[in-house]
């Protein structure tokens, strides 16, 4: 009779095992796409959506959390399985951070460009992303082809009047989308342009920013 409660116990263990198991890959990201509310959903409903989509942190211990990506209503389309997520671009394409290395997934979910670099910005309206690796800025294109290959030592987004800063060395200009040199490299910093046509700049020896006109 104890071996019979014995064994009984243990089916039972193996069970429970198994539920559990099944449980944690459902919710941290075995499959890419799940019904599954977020938590906390008076938080959702203020965030900015686009495509439908946009990332939501869920805390896993009191050291790790994970990145998803939830629709309007608040359930979870790809589950928290990134380290980090960038919200999606208008074309569809979000950056993405798993084992250290950032890459980018489309709307369904699946790998455009794998991960392999060391940072990515997001996709500027001109289809072009700033991206890192061996050290090195370059900008790829939504297949993750080099449209200017990794050369700068810090690089930011394209703006909407299709130009970028990129740092030389200890100088800041900015390049066009053919990387070529639009502003010559002669800044201490330079931030991007805004909608405005300004670009907040700071030349040697001035401690205060000064704004510059574009092609100027």
């Amino acid at each position: 009779m104890n071996n019979l409660k014995r064994s009984s116990r243990n089916i039972w263990t193996i069970i429970a095992t198994g539920i559990l198991i099944v449980a944690l890959m459902g919710s941290f990201g075995c499959s890419s796409r799940k019904e599954e509310k977020a938590p906390e959903q008076k938080e959702w409903k203020n965030l900015m959506f686009v495509n439908g989509l946009t990332q939501y942190w869920v805390q896993i211990d009191a050291d790790t959390s994970k990145c998803g990506y939830i629709n309007p209503e608040g359930t979870f389309v790809f589950l928290p399985q990134f380290e980090a997520g960038s919200r999606f671009s208008d074309n569809g394409l979000a950056a993405v951070l798993v084992d250290g290395m950032w890459g980018y997934i489309n709307t369904e979910g699946k790998y455009v460009v794998a991960p392999k670099f060391r940072f990515a910005m997001d996709f500027a309206d001109n289809g072009l992303a700033a991206v890192c690796i061996d050290e090195k800025w370059g900008y790829i294109d939504t297949k993750g082809k080099y449209v200017i290959t990794p050369q700068f030592d810090f690089a930011n987004g394209f703006s909407s009047n299709g130009l970028a800063a990129v740092c030389v060395g200890e100088k800041w200009g900015y390049i066009n989308s053919k990387g070529e040199h639009a502003i010559a490299f002669k800044y201490e910093d330079a931030l991007s342009f805004s909608n405005n046509g300004l670009a907040a700049v700071k030349k040697a020896g001035n401690s205060v920013t000064s704004m510059k006109k574009a092609n100027t």
